[in-house]
């Protein structure tokens, strides 16, 4: 519907998946509805460098990561950048606040438990992805 995206979550564990990813995105007229999260956060800097119209986000996979990502914002070692959080690390309003006062823009993965869904809409979370088309309906 009108508000969804099209979140690539792209892995990095075996190689880099940087000109793989760029030869599919660059030749699409129209990105705006395509998002790409990446965990190897070089990633996607080099993404956002080479499509500067394209949503990229940097996966947070633990509370370490997440601390990094606080760290780096506030030493000025990392760029403003959106990020994809595992919802099992948003424990709060207020949270979800300063996070958003750093990265602009936060969502939550994979949220696949309706009320917890709810919850982090309460919360105030930006977007929400999840492998259940019933959890994303619910809203």
């Amino acid at each position: 519907q009108s508000g969804a995206t099209l979140m690539v979550d792209l892995r990095s564990w075996f190689r880099d998946p940087t000109v793989d990813a760029a030869r599919e995105l660059v030749p699409l007229d129209d990105r705006s509805r395509i998002g790409v999260s990446c965990e190897a956060w070089p990633v996607a800097d080099r993404l956002r460098a080479w499509m500067p119209d394209l949503h990229v986000v940097y996966s947070v996979r633990s509370r370490q990561q997440l601390d990094r990502y606080l760290v780096g914002r506030h030493n000025g070692s990392l760029p403003e950048t959106a990020i994809s959080v595992r919802h099992t690390l948003l424990t709060s309003a207020r949270q979800m606040q300063e996070l958003q006062q750093v990265a602009g823009r936060v969502s939550a993965w994979t949220v696949d438990d309706i009320d917890r869904a709810i919850e982090l809409v309460e919360w105030g979370v930006d977007a929400l992805i999840s492998n259940q088309l019933h959890v994303l309906n619910s809203l």
